[in-house]
């Protein structure tokens, strides 16, 4: 369970307590064997530095004490380097502490290294449930199709847990890769398919059907079929998302049952059925997509994810008056979600023309009723989809919006309009000049599109006064552009970017010059910083050993976290911090995917927003289920101030985003939250009793 914790966690940060600056310069040295809160303090330090080669984690992972070997097994984790996996296997084989073999595999499957498939080869014989159940995870993460005989196996294995983490592994493996299984023989993967209707555990079957949802097999369709008439509201959606993933036009059998699903009881399968019917040429389908919309008097369903997904996938060339109809009656929707939605529909149904004078009509209403800057928003990337670049004189308007959040989406949207790339010049190279991160990041973004190289200087100027942790995704930006862009100006700026402070940005530095075919010149290794700040059990954490709870109370009622400093203590505490002083108050949330996640709190309002914190990632092993509470960033190491919620689970964020609470109350409250909602204040609770 999430909330289970074993007492060397408990130990593992309560010692930290004792270190209140006992250990400096970087803490080189290797304390005394006696002194576990020194230890884990030097293996933070490699897992803060990101170190694979400092010569504490081998010796951390032999440390008699439990807690000092989690802290290792936790700092490989994060570095996630294949360098690792020797001593990690060395160790596992060691290892009896039943929740440590599981921090031991887990750090094992973060490198993402093929290898991994002959680890699991070793251990997967003489295992226990729980073992198998995590090697199968760590084999998942390999990628490595070798390992499927063993993932096929598993789908049998007696033990539902087993199962489960089978069914997910071999989604992980294959997924996103067209065609998969052609050439191959069906027969091994029959199983997978059983058991998406057949196990007696729903965890299993809705894990079963993601992950022949990711397979795209057509041999598998009528079992995703049979699945939507599952119990399990699960196993419903992620059988309806497999039929809307499936490749080519769905046959009429396929398009009757998503219609039929249309009228699922809960919104997160209508969601999924909906995005299923996109663009289907079929009579029924329209009608129950518009009646899901709703036109004239005629009210909708009652989720706006769900009439929001209806909105998009009614957006369809050769749609008929109905369509068109409830796409503009969409446009006053009370949720600017659907109100976005509807107008990128409406590029596609209507002439540019018309479609351009409905997007003026809405942004000329005034007072109340006129449309937020999310909408604003959103009209500059519909505008940037009508065809022959007849939407440019709006976007061209939205550049001089009062808003900052519009003239950026403006901004990006004129990446969009190659045929004018020239025009766009003046106003990249004044965006790029201004001290503004989301403007840089989005006329960076727009130039790399464009192919603008005689915007290389102002990219590389811009480059050089974009410092600290507020500008890191804006640096990552124009790295990516300087990689698009090329010549030799681009060249010199990306070996200077290898230099950068953030690893993500010199990261990305080295994958851009190689890209372009460079040599990579070897840097040496970067020196600890002077002192790494660790959240203190007993001193930052003051509320012995249950996890604090916060209640975020919107314009649409409260709903409660409970945080998880044992699993993400850095993004616990600082999260802790900001609701004590006030910080999350009166922020909104500028993102709702329907079905998919709310996400929110930044003080700029428009997703560029850090905080001024750049966080390292917590990576841990807590899987994306419904209500959990993650961190957005920009690639490892750049978290910063905002959240997102997943409304169902989320199996492609596991692992890769960190977790760091979860919804305990209210996830109804959530559920209805919509761009532009607002935290009104926030409470911070007496924690509970473990």
């Amino acid at each position: 369970m999430i909330a289970a914790r074993l007492p060397f966690v408990s130990l593992l940060l309560g010692s930290v307590s004792l270190l209140a600056g006992c250990v400096g310069g970087g803490g080189t040295s290797t304390p005394d064997r006696s002194d576990v809160a020194g230890w884990v303090e030097r293996v933070l330090v490699a897992e803060d530095v990101r170190d694979v080669d400092d010569p504490i984690l081998p010796e951390a992972l032999r440390h008699d004490e439990p807690a000092v070997r989690f802290a290792a097994y936790r700092a490989l984790a994060r570095i996630g380097d294949a360098a690792a996996i020797p001593m990690l296997v060395d160790a596992l084989g060691r290892e009896t502490v039943p929740q440590l073999r599981s921090e031991a595999i887990f750090a094992i499957g973060r490198t993402e290294h093929p290898s991994i498939v002959d680890v699991v080869e070793r251990f997967i014989l003489v295992s226990d449930d729980r073992t198998r159940a995590d090697l199968a995870r760590a084999l998942g993460m390999s990628g490595d199709e070798r390992g499927l005989i063993s993932l096929l196996d598993s789908i049998d294995d007696p033990s539902p847990a087993v199962r489960g983490a089978a069914a997910l592994a071999l989604g992980r493996m294959l997924g996103g890769r067209p065609g998969a299984l052609e050439g191959r023989a069906f027969g091994p993967f029959r199983s997978l398919g059983e058991r998406m209707v057949h196990d007696e555990s729903a965890e299993v079957r809705w894990r079963a059907v993601h992950a022949g949802g990711k397979l795209g097999a057509e041999a598998f369709r009528p079992r995703f079929l049979q699945a939507l008439a599952d119990p399990d509201p699960r196993v419903r959606l992620f059988a309806a998302e497999a039929l809307a993933a499936m490749p080519g036009a769905p046959p009429a059998e396929t398009v009757a049952a998503l219609v039929e699903t249309l009228g699922d009881p809960d919104w997160r399968v209508v969601v999924e059925a909906a995005k299923g019917l996109d663009g289907v040429d079929d009579e029924a389908a329209r009608s129950a997509l518009v009646a899901i919309v709703g036109a004239g008097d005629a009210p909708g369903h009652p989720s706006p994810h769900a009439r929001a997904a209806a909105a998009d996938s009614l957006g369809a060339e050769g749609a008929g008056p109905e369509v068109v109809a409830a796409l503009v009656s969409a446009l006053a929707d009370p949720s600017d979600s659907v109100r976005g939605a509807a107008a990128d529909g409406l590029a596609v149904v209507l002439p540019p023309a018309e479609a351009l004078a409905r997007y003026r009509a809405v942004l000329a209403i005034e007072g109340a009723a006129g449309p937020s800057k999310y909408l604003r928003s959103r009209l500059a990337r519909a505008a940037a989809a009508l065809p022959d670049g007849a939407g440019h004189p709006l976007v061209v308007t939205l550049l001089d919006d009062p808003d900052l959040a519009v003239r950026t989406a403006a901004l990006a949207a004129l990446g969009g309009f190659p045929d004018r790339a020239e025009e766009a010049d003046p106003w990249l190279e004044d965006a790029l000049a201004t001290r503004e991160v989301a403007l840089r990041e989005a006329a960076a973004t727009s130039a790399g599109a464009l192919g603008r190289t005689q915007l290389v200087p102002a990219l590389v100027d811009a480059l050089d006064d974009s410092p600290g942790p507020d500008f890191v995704e804006t640096r990552i930006s124009i790295v990516k552009a300087l990689g698009a862009l090329g010549g030799r100006a681009a060249f010199d700026a990306l070996g200077e970017a290898l230099r950068d402070d953030e690893r993500q940005v010199r990261l990305q530095a080295r994958a851009e010059l190689a890209r372009l075919g460079g040599s990579i010149p070897k840097l040496p290794r970067r020196p600890p910083p002077e002192r790494v700040i660790v959240p203190r059990y007993g001193v930052d954490f003051t509320y012995e050993a249950s996890r604090p709870r916060v209640r975020l109370v919107t314009n649409r009622g409260p709903f409660e976290l409970e945080l998880m400093p044992d699993e993400a203590p850095h993004h616990a505490l600082l999260f802790l911090e900001r609701c004590r002083a006030g910080f999350y108050d009166g922020l909104t949330f500028h993102r709702m995917v329907p079905g998919f996640v709310i996400q929110g709190l930044d003080p700029r309002g428009d997703g560029y927003g850090t905080g001024g914190a750049s966080l390292r990632s917590e990576v841990n092993p807590i899987r994306y289920a419904s209500g959990v509470v993650g961190m957005p960033d920009a690639g490892l190491d750049t978290g910063g101030c905002q959240i997102f919620v997943t409304f169902r689970p989320q199996p492609r964020l596991d692992a890769r985003y960190t977790v760091f609470a979860r919804v305990v109350a209210g996830m109804d409250v959530v559920e209805a939250l919509d761009v532009g909602d607002r935290v009104d204040y926030v409470i911070v609770e007496s924690p509970s009793a473990p």
